[in-house]
């Protein structure tokens, strides 16, 4: 799956309710299941790892020994930081659920934005190249879907 797809789909799950006290850590509460931080953390290292499976799968680019493990720690660090601000996002009172949504949505082509910056540390060159047509065609393609497009919820707003 496309990153930016998964951080959409992992973040759906995260803003369809609203999280727990932020003081309490990673530990979030949605649709009335608490989501201890063993159990966020393990949600960003499947995101992290099916993403990277996702590169390994981009035609023409080939990842060396150590890359994987290297794009794999950025995509998870990304996916927590996306993570905890999409969740005090979601908690704002003083929102309406369309202007969280469009924050949301900022919040996920930031972070995509930054794991790009690290992958360019990463890849060498024509990696990169390969690498940056392949994650645009994916921002454009969640910039036309948004946060909801494999959802009931998108498909009854459309």
């Amino acid at each position: 799956m496309m990153r930016t797809a998964a951080l959409a789909g992992l973040l759906l799950f995260a803003v369809s309710a609203a999280a727990a006290d932020p003081a309490a850590g990673r530990v979030w509460e949605v649709n009335g299941i608490r989501l201890e931080a063993s159990q966020v953390e393990r949600l960003a290292d499947d995101i992290a790892r099916q993403t990277v499976a996702a590169v390994r799968r981009v035609e023409g680019l080939v990842l060396r020994d150590g890359q994987d493990r290297a794009l794999e720690a950025v995509y998870r660090d990304a996916a927590l930081d996306v993570y905890d601000r999409a969740v005090a996002t979601v908690n704002r009172s003083d929102l309406s659920d369309a202007a969280k949504e469009a924050e949301v949505k900022t919040l996920v082509l930031n972070g995509q934005r930054r794991s790009t910056a690290y992958a360019a540390r990463i890849l060498d060159p024509e990696q990169y190249r390969i690498y940056r047509a392949w994650e645009d065609r994916q921002v454009e393609a969640f910039e036309k879907r948004g946060l909801w497009s494999g959802s009931s919820r998108g498909r009854r707003s459309r």
